[in-house]
């Protein structure tokens, strides 16, 4: 479809390992809110098991060539961007939560310690099978951020945003 970018990798051998049926993001709110006979989905499991990532490619040696104040400028430009939109990202799964639940068109259900070890355990394989394409420390970087606690919700984090200005 046009919009949805297939998940591959991992992923796709996630959702495949735990029998997930899955909707495009970018169409979740139409198919959640406006889905057709047995096709609107009831439930909706927050897991908090998704990543936004980014990624910034330079030349190294136009990098490197670059005076040291305009490196500090453009990272510190990066990490703003970064920010500002990790910040839109967080807000509009807020939004959306919230009207999901308001409009009672699907039950949000958090995942219990117990449940989220349960996610962890099954996904074990996934992670044994993209071990050797990613690195053992990339694995272990995840597993360490799975005891951090969960990202703040948008308050927190529109008060963190504004407080840096």
């Amino acid at each position: 479809r046009p919009g949805c970018t297939a998940i591959g990798g991992a992923g796709e051998v996630a959702v495949r390992l735990v029998g997930v049926i899955r909707v495009c993001c970018s169409h979740a709110p139409h198919h959640v809110g406006r889905g057709s006979g047995d096709e609107v989905q009831k439930f909706i499991t927050e897991s908090n098991h998704g990543v936004l990532d980014y990624m910034v490619i330079a030349n190294a040696k136009w990098w490197n060539g670059l005076p040291a104040d305009v490196k500090k400028g453009l990272s510190q430009a990066m990490e703003e961007s970064i920010a500002f939109g990790n910040h839109v990202a967080l807000t509009e799964d807020d939004d959306f939560r919230a009207k999901v639940i308001a409009d009672k068109k699907a039950a949000v259900v958090q995942l219990s310690a117990a449940q989220k070890q349960q996610w962890r355990t099954a996904m074990k394989p996934v992670w044994a099978q993209f071990e050797g394409e990613i690195g053992k420390d990339l694995i272990d970087a995840a597993l360490q951020a799975n005891e951090k606690p969960a990202p703040a919700k948008k308050e927190e984090a529109k008060s963190k945003h504004h407080s840096k200005k």
